[in-house]
């Protein structure tokens, strides 16, 4: 019995390491938050397994329960925050820090279920039972952790191990081998399965959706509506600051919806600790930091590209866009450190990639003339990619000009204002990005505004403030991600000096170069052409099929068994349909225990079972009779065999039942003589044994 609490309460534990990718270090301090109180519930158990009722009691209950809260209270020190940690795990940013609040609570759930459990390992005939707190300790910890990082190669295998000798330890010597070899093959075939296959699943659901807690961000002016405004210096704005190397570009905020007065951020802010999620595509490395000059004005933390790190905790964060915004409440940090991934694409790495599809159509119906410039500017492209790179080359020709006139003629990103670019080929980088974006989504690509800063780097130092304000593109791809793009031209032209804008041109940042166009492709085989060359089968294919037809397989003497036994009860002369009876009532008085098989003579099975006799008389009788049977002896037969059938099904349980239906060694030839001579109804092939 202690073996038994001791596996529960072990089990319990090693189901707490599930939480292990919710924390984005400190994996010492989890570990012992979640091995000593799981381990005093231990002890406690083998406590009440050696005194009993004493321990196992109301009292000694209660005691055991104090126990295991001062030892998550001595591991942790949760300080006054201690009720506030289940909360920060379902509204924060994951993986979060290890702060002591949020390692309580993990700490306290796995301490009582490993109570629970030990428990439940008390209570004899329950071999089951000690697993549900495991279970549901592993359910929740897949919850908040299975959304941020898998868990170890060696976690499932562990944990399977520990559940199947925590059932061991609880059923009866007698049955053990058969319920170790029944789990056992049960897991091995369907991990084999599932591996061969290769099955994929989709993306893992978190117990943080069931929760609308988005942080309110401190500003609610859509910043785009400030474009001019902080151009032009009516919004102050200063940010100065160093960094790991120099970077042409930092993001502020990104805007996904687009409206007819323009694009608008609809983020899913959570409470961000000092760790953000890792980003999923590889890249440069950059840090910086910064000094927030005039906070009164920054609502969104400026970063460079994907941020990673930031050393300011509290602030909100997307995880879809990556931005961080002051939280309602909370004063704008004065300095900060935020460490980012820049992505390193080539033009190759793009042109062997294809623009991800966008959720849904356009909400807003786009004009004519803005149709047919989409139209116009993709016209002779086939592939997606090759339709982008004309897209982006429309924009970069020559054609357009980047205005950098104090007062531009547009302002605004609105429908109106996309209208007008096309019509006039110029204006600011607020402009081209909404149309580009506007017209990547009306091809059905992914696309969203990006509003930051073109820094001013002097000696290692940088400066921001209006003048540097700069929109940009993002453009989802399949494998790469979300990839920058620059749609705005780099010829400048200003109302305020006319005599030099032919001269001046815009310096370009480092953004993901794009491929020209094919020009001349081949075009697309129609629907009725035939591909000469067939597609290769898929080895995965294939293996899928594997289970399949194991099950069948596994199956297939139920319905076969039952036609055997419609055949012999029907067809043949009626000395041979009694003996098909007798045979048959033999094959299922085997499965009561009887040590009875086919060589048994019909004294020896009567010996056995008393009720068989009717059906044994008329066996003799057909053996050593010289007078022959007539139909009515053999349904005779077989109402006896039938009724016999069912007193010996009755009696077993639905397990050897389900062997005995499943088993196809009845199914194999068995030679009976042409003439019943005595000695002679005896089979040749002994049956199983059950």
């Amino acid at each position: 019995m202690m073996v038994r609490v001791v596996l529960a309460a072990a089990l319990v534990a090693l189901a707490g390491w599930s939480f292990q990718p919710v924390f984005a270090d400190g994996h010492v301090f989890l570990l012992l938050a979640i091995a000593i109180p799981a381990a005093v519930a231990a002890v406690w158990g083998c406590a009440a397994v050696a005194f009993g009722p004493r321990v196992s009691g109301v009292a000694g209950t209660v005691a055991g329960f104090g126990a295991v809260l001062g030892a998550v209270a001595a591991v942790t020190r949760p300080g006054a925050d201690v009720l506030t940690g289940f909360s920060r795990l379902v509204t924060g940013v994951l993986p979060a820090d290890p702060d002591a609040p949020q390692v309580a609570a993990v700490s306290v759930l796995i301490g009582l279920a490993a109570l629970v459990a030990a428990r439940c390992a008390l209570r004899p005939g329950t071999p089951l039972l000690p697993l549900l707190p495991a279970v549901v300790c592993l359910v929740v910890g897949l919850g908040f952790g299975a959304a941020v990082a898998p868990l170890p190669r060696w976690y499932v295998p562990a944990f399977v191990l520990c559940a199947v000798a925590t059932i061991l330890a609880g059923v009866p010597r007698r049955a053990v081998s058969a319920i170790a070899v029944a789990v056992i093959g049960t897991i091995v075939a369907g991990g084999a399965g599932f591996a061969a296959t290769g099955w994929s699943t989709g993306p893992a659901a978190s117990l943080q959706d069931l929760a609308d807690v988005q942080v309110r961000p401190r500003q609610h002016v859509n910043p785009m509506d400030q474009y001019l405004a902080l151009r032009d210096g009516k919004v102050p704005l200063t940010i100065t600051g160093t960094g790991s190397h120099e970077v042409d570009r930092v993001t502020m905020v990104t805007l996904t919806e687009f409206a007819r007065d323009g694009w608008s951020a609809a983020p899913d802010y959570r409470r961000a600790g000092t760790k953000l999620p890792a980003p999923v595509v590889p890249g440069a490395v950059a840090s910086l930091d910064l000094r927030v000059e005039t906070p009164d004005t920054v609502g969104w933390l400026p970063r460079p590209g994907r941020p990673a790190t930031i050393s300011v905790p509290g602030m909100g964060f997307d995880a879809a866009t990556g931005d961080l915004a002051v939280p309602a409440g909370t004063a704008t940090p004065s300095t900060y450190r935020v460490t980012g991934v820049e992505p390193s694409i080539d033009a190759g790495q793009l042109r062997g990639d294809t623009p991800a599809p966008a959720d849904g159509p356009l909400a807003v119906p786009l004009p004519s003339e803005v149709l047919e410039f989409a139209d116009r500017a993709i016209a002779g492209q086939r592939s997606e990619v090759d339709k982008f790179a004309a897209l982006q080359g429309v924009f970069v020709d020559s054609l357009f000009r980047y205005d950098a006139s104090k007062k531009p003629k547009l302002a605004g990103d609105g429908l109106y204002q996309v209208k007008e670019l096309l019509k006039s080929y110029r204006g600011t980088s607020e402009q081209y990005a909404s149309a580009f974006a506007l017209l990547c989504r009306h091809l059905g690509w992914d696309a969203r505004v990006v509003l930051g800063f073109e820094p001013k780097w002097t000696g290692g130092r940088f400066h921001i403030d209006g003048s540097t304000v700069f929109a940009w593109v993002e453009v989802r791809f399949l494998r790469l991600g979300w990839v920058p793009v620059d749609p705005s031209p780099t010829h400048l032209v200003s109302a305020d000096d006319p005599a030099s804008q032919q001269e001046q041109e815009r310096p370009k940042g480092s953004f993901v170069p794009v491929p020209a166009p094919v020009q001349q492709v081949p075009p697309e085989p129609g629907s009725h052409a035939v591909d000469a060359t067939p597609p290769p089968s898929s080895p995965a294919g294939m293996l899928l099929l594997l289970p399949v037809v194991a099950l069948l397989v596994m199956l297939a003497p139920f319905p076969l068994r039952a036609l055997r036994r419609r055949h012999d009860r029907t067809k043949g002369s009626p000395r041979r349909r009694v003996a098909r009876a007798w045979r048959h009532t033999v094959d299922v008085l085997r499965l009561t225990g009887c040590a009875v098989d086919h060589t048994s003579t019909t004294g020896q099975v009567v010996a056995c079972v008393a009720a068989a006799q009717p059906l044994a008389d008329l066996v003799d009788r057909a053996l050593y009779a010289p007078e022959a049977l007539g139909d009515d002896d053999a349904a005779f037969a077989w109402t006896c065999a039938d009724s016999l059938r069912a007193t010996a099904l009755a009696g077993v349980s639905w397990w050897r039942r389900a062997r005995f239906a499943l088993d196809p060694r009845p199914l194999l030839p068995v030679r009976l003589p042409e003439d019943y001579r005595p000695g002679q109804l005896a089979v040749v092939v002994r049956a199983p044994r059950y």
